[in-house]
């Protein structure tokens, strides 16, 4: 896709040849061939500049895929894997309530007297 072959060259000439005639052929000939290969060379151009230009990303993308995200994270926020350990043998609030059975969560307070006579105002009762 994209690319000509030497038969769609030919052909192409041979209809370039006829229309522009034997006269003004070489010269045509002469201006796309310059054209083409100055095409060619823009192109080469801008191949190495984007290559040139993207390598240091290339490399830098190498680095961070080497990194483990995790221990970067942990590096980035100063936790070591001894400070880990001691937050994940805690456990979470519901664990620590019923390993100390002593320790008991107080319950809310009973409704005041203002609270009950307001809903018993309000409802009649």
């Amino acid at each position: 896709m994209g690319s000509i072959g030497m038969g769609e060259i030919i052909l192409l000439m041979a209809i370039a040849l006829i229309v522009i005639g034997p006269d003004k052929f070489p010269q045509f000939a002469k201006i796309v061939i310059r054209t083409f290969r100055d095409l060619r060379n823009y192109v080469d151009d801008v191949k190495h500049e984007l290559s040139k230009e993207l390598r240091p990303v290339e490399t830098e993308m190498r680095k961070l895929s080497s990194i483990d995200p995790e221990n970067l994270i942990d590096a980035l926020t100063g936790e070591t894997e001894q400070e880990q350990q001691k937050t994940t043998s805690v456990g979470t609030p519901n664990e620590t309530a019923t390993a100390n059975p002593e320790e008991k969560t107080s319950s809310p307070p009973p409704p005041t007297k203002d609270a009950t006579s307001s809903y018993d105002s309000y409802y009649g009762d």
